[in-house]
């Protein structure tokens, strides 16, 4: 429309002349993990949580042999923030903007629902 306008001469200018085009996805085809990828990906996970788990035993290994008071244990707890968001998207479908973005607010437990405006 606004290209007629500037042709016609009711524009000077195109107003948004210049600007770049909107990034679009060529492929078009939306990919699932299979079986086998996802447990190799839950499994990279756990793996990466247990040596979490090992570097805090080292380091109070460590602190405890300088007489400084080691961290506390957090056994049950979770020390890594990327396997909840892996699992949280694996599980919901959220894409990366929703998942930074959620507040515990916009989450509704009973029914199972999350609010996007939050």
């Amino acid at each position: 429309m606004l290209s007629r306008a500037t042709d016609w001469g009711v524009l000077d200018s195109h107003p948004l002349q210049g600007l770049k085009p909107l990034k679009v996805d060529k492929a078009g085809r939306v990919r699932f993990l299979t079986s086998e990828e996802e447990a190799a990906l839950r499994k990279a996970l756990a793996d990466r949580e247990a040596g979490l788990r090992q570097a805090r035993v080292r380091f109070n290994t460590w602190r405890i042999a300088r007489d400084l008071k080691p961290l506390p244990e957090r056994d049950g707890e979770l020390l890594d923030h990327l396997r909840p968001l892996t699992l949280l998207a694996l599980n919901t479908g959220l894409r990366r903007g929703e998942l930074l973005g959620l507040k515990w607010g916009a989450v509704n437990f009973s029914a199972k629902l999350f609010d996007r405006c939050g």
